[in-house]
């Protein structure tokens, strides 16, 4: 069924929404994304989308984006809410260079990389984002089921979005000097530095779901995708996101629908 992006697409129709889908480009790349193989895998379903391509938590919970969610809000056939963000709050060439000392080259560890408080301090502002919009979703459908991931071990090898845009991991790390040594294997230094970034997400994540009970449940993607299923720093390839939504996402929304 459709994917409607735009609230002006859900004034004709009969019926509101299934899913809510608040989120980054996980949500929104043009070539394939979660929701498309949701869709697919989930017959029958109406899902309104709220985000852009690039959005981070902190925007979406405030501004227009959470006007945005409010309205949807509206909807009492919402039953689920997929959420997507927070890799775009450090991914990038400022908000990645600010988690990071300036000067790496003496660290013997990816967590000696770090600036001070952070990542610590970076995942508290994305962790009041979230809880933002989760509080925001159960103060009006309490009964909404509430599903979070954090994304996948991504490939620091300077890819980008058909060389057009996309300095998102390589060029911060080669800027403040962190140590390559010329392999990316899953245990090289600046694998493991990613690896670090989206574990300590996952564990906030599953943290909230503990806080909010069975109203929000974290799917767990980490070490799912191969290096070749990565289309660049930050998007699986078509197939990649196809397994992904086929194996993980699909049967959680199918799941929280029943």
């Amino acid at each position: 069924m459709p994917i409607f992006r735009y609230a002006g697409d859900l004034r004709p129709l009969d019926r509101g929404p299934d899913i809510l889908a608040i989120g980054d480009s996980w949500h929104w790349y043009p070539e394939n994304n979660l929701l498309n193989v949701v869709d697919q895998y989930c017959p029958g379903t109406f899902t309104y989308c709220v985000g852009a391509n690039g959005a981070e938590a902190v925007q979406l919970s405030g501004g227009r984006y959470l006007q945005d969610v409010q309205s949807a809000l509206e909807y009492a056939s919402i039953r689920v809410v997929l959420i997507s963000a927070g890799g775009n709050d450090f991914a990038g060439m400022d908000d990645f260079a600010a988690i990071l000392k300036s000067d790496c080259s003496n660290c013997k560890s990816p967590e000696e990389c770090f600036a001070i408080d952070e990542p610590r301090d970076l995942f508290n502002d994305v962790m009041k984002a979230y809880e933002t919009l989760i509080t925001t979703i159960l103060a009006k459908r309490p009964d909404a089921i509430v599903l979070l991931h954090a994304y996948d071990y991504a490939v620091p090898d300077g890819r980008t979005f058909h060389g057009l845009s996309g300095q998102w991991l390589k060029v911060p790390m080669d800027n403040c000097r962190v140590p390559f040594p010329g392999l990316w294997t899953p245990d090289s230094f600046r694998r493991k530095l990613v690896k670090q970034l989206i574990d300590e997400l996952a564990k906030r994540h599953q943290q909230l779901a503990a806080t909010f009970g069975n109203q929000v449940r974290f799917i767990d993607t980490r070490g799912v995708l191969a290096d070749d299923e990565w289309a660049n720093e930050l998007h699986p390839t078509r197939e990649g996101f196809t397994r992904l939504g086929k194996m993980h996402f699909a049967p959680a929304v199918n799941t929280a629908l029943t």
